[in-house]
């Protein structure tokens, strides 16, 4: 896999905010190895403690663990997954939610699916104004495989973020994306003009509907046969004083291939599911809704 180290990804704290990931230091891609596909959910209270769930026995992520890791102790947080029942080993496990509630009310969770290519995250932050927080992240390989002589092809990459702040609390919520160049987009109501700041563009796209909620990307990059691209995308959300950030309703992430043209991953599973088919943990049915979706389409130079 060739994936840059991106330092400094997700390294915007901001002011009055505990800004983690998964209770842990700021989040940072660290260089995969084999093994390195996966996904990675957490979410935590400075307060009550914090759940992580990773499934590549290689970190993709800094601070995320391989396989559950719980350290809420007698001190009331209570950590649960979708599914209850983890499979051994833990890297089979392709979709996965965990969500932390504690005895103040603060209730987050996060999402990540390899099949849909989703994220999704929630996080209602205490009354108290403790620091919490949730976070999700995917890592898979594509490569591209094309059937006839042509030497490259273009693809269309759409990105889409989608989600809501509310209350009168802080928020401080961001997402990265790694594919042919870094991608940064920062939300919070802590001095950036209109909620909002643009960290990183890759540059081969353009972006579109920005707002403190998220944003749309779009444009296109040219691959050749046999080409594999790395595949990164984290959301991480830190909500204080009774704000609630709802980004938890996911949507896809798709290849729009010409018939000469398919794609493998990884993982094996990568894009292989569809949103309709995949019906939402009713363990969290009363989360709301909000949306982060990524989209990839795959089409042909004209002429080709």
């Amino acid at each position: 896999m060739d994936f840059t180290l991106r330092k400094g990804f997700l390294a915007h704290s901001g002011t009055g905010l505990m800004k983690v990931f998964w209770g842990l230091a700021l989040l940072a891609v660290v260089v995969p190895q084999a093994n390195a596909d996966g996904i990675c959910v957490g979410a935590q209270s400075s307060v009550y403690g914090s759940g992580i769930l990773g499934t590549a026995p290689s970190p993709f992520i800094a601070g995320c663990t391989y396989g559950l890791t719980t350290t809420v102790g007698s001190s009331g947080g209570i950590v649960t997954t979708s599914p209850s029942s983890l499979p051994s080993p833990i890297s089979l496990l392709t979709s996965a939610t965990l969500n932390f509630s504690d005895p103040t009310g603060t209730n987050s969770f996060a999402s990540a699916s390899l099949g849909l290519g989703t994220l999704g995250a929630y996080d209602f932050g205490s009354a108290g104004g403790e620091g919490n927080g949730a976070s999700s992240a995917l890592n898979d390989t594509a490569t591209f495989h094309i059937s006839d002589n042509a030497a490259s092809v273009p693809i269309g990459v759409n990105i889409h973020v989608d989600g809501t702040e509310s209350g009168t609390g802080n928020f401080n919520n961001s997402f990265q994306f790694t594919f042919v160049g870094f991608l940064s987009y920062r939300m919070d109501n802590e001095g950036d003009p209109g909620n909002f700041a643009v960290l990183s563009d890759p540059g081969w796209g353009t972006f579109t509907n920005t707002s403190q909620g998220g944003f749309n990307y779009s444009g296109t990059i040219t691959v050749t046969n046999g080409e594999a691209l790395g595949i990164t995308a984290a959301l991480s959300l830190a909500c204080v004083s009774a704000e609630t950030c709802d980004f938890s309703h996911t949507a896809a992430l798709s290849f729009t291939l010409p018939s000469d043209v398919t794609f493998t991953s990884d993982s094996g599973v990568f894009l292989t599911q569809s949103a309709s088919g995949v019906p939402e943990p009713t363990s969290f049915a009363l989360m709301g809704a909000g949306l982060v979706a990524l989209g990839i389409f795959r089409r042909r130079r004209s002429g080709l």
